[in-house]
């Protein structure tokens, strides 16, 4: 009985897939949880965060539909290939950006204090006594 929703969600999913502004919105979601999940970072207990999971069955879907829809038609190969690809490098852009933005918003690290003026005096007397000893 606990089986009969995730199948119902999987039909779903399908039938959302084998539309084309279906799968053009699975791969979006996909991005954005794939994002998500490397911009919040959460206690990894596991292999695969959450959102990071969801992102991945969202896109074997769109790519499923995707391969339904081209068996009904057959398209040329780059034509299919050629948007994925760009969308492909355009989130891992983002995410190298998002990582890189990250990582600038770390404090940076507090100078020392600058000396008081006793301890220079101190200092300059240890080295005026090392050079009269040598």
């Amino acid at each position: 009985m606990s089986g009969a929703g995730g199948e119902a969600v999987g039909q779903v999913l399908m039938a959302v897939a084998q539309v084309k502004i279906g799968r053009i919105l699975l791969w979006i979601v996909a991005m954005l949880l794939a994002l998500m999940s490397f911009a919040v970072r959460e206690s990894q207990q596991g292999l695969i965060s959450v959102p990071m999971g969801l992102a991945i069955i969202l896109a074997v879907f769109a790519v499923v539909g995707g391969l339904k829809a081209r068996r009904e038609r057959r398209p040329s190969p780059i034509r299919w290939l050629l948007p994925r690809v760009a969308l492909a490098v355009a989130g891992l852009g983002i995410v190298a950006l998002l990582l890189w933005l990250k990582g600038r918003r770390r404090p940076a690290d507090a100078l020392p204090p600058p000396p008081r003026p006793e301890e220079v005096d101190q200092l300059a007397s240890v080295e005026l006594e090392e050079e009269h000893v040598a």
